[in-house]
């Protein structure tokens, strides 16, 4: 017996730079390792972040985004929900479920929006 499994495209990218262009649409995970990663494009499917610098500045993000790195600096709308480990986090967009972070310190802007429930974990804790 046969049974139909969905077939989800992935992209995968690793180097020292990684950026995914503004006019770039990923449709399906997509998977980044690298010193310095820049995601201003729109991703349809999951984000897996793993690098020293993480900055992502688009519109918006269809799915969960899990990102590890030293610095994280996040501003999208995240239709989904945000799992971060890092040292130094930053959050200044929007979280249509939960968020969790593990770091040294997360700071929340004032346009910061976490609908569910936020989970933070680590030493230092600050809302502007």
């Amino acid at each position: 017996m046969l049974v139909p499994l969905p077939i989800f495209a992935i992209s995968a990218k690793s180097g020292d730079i990684i950026v995914l262009d503004k006019d770039e649409v990923i449709n399906g995970n997509y998977y980044a390792a690298g010193n310095s990663i820049e995601i201003y494009g729109t991703v349809n499917g999951d984000l897996f972040l793993a690098g020293s610098s993480i900055k992502i500045d688009s519109e918006q993000i269809n799915g969960d985004v899990f990102a590890a790195g030293n610095s994280l600096k996040i501003k999208v709308k995240i239709n989904g929900s945000l799992r971060l480990a890092g040292q130094y986090l930053e959050l200044d967009g929007e979280v249509a479920r939960n968020a969790m972070a593990f770091g040294q310190s997360l700071d929340l802007s004032k346009n910061a929006v976490v609908k569910e429930h936020l989970n933070f974990y680590g030493q230092s804790l600050g809302i502007s």
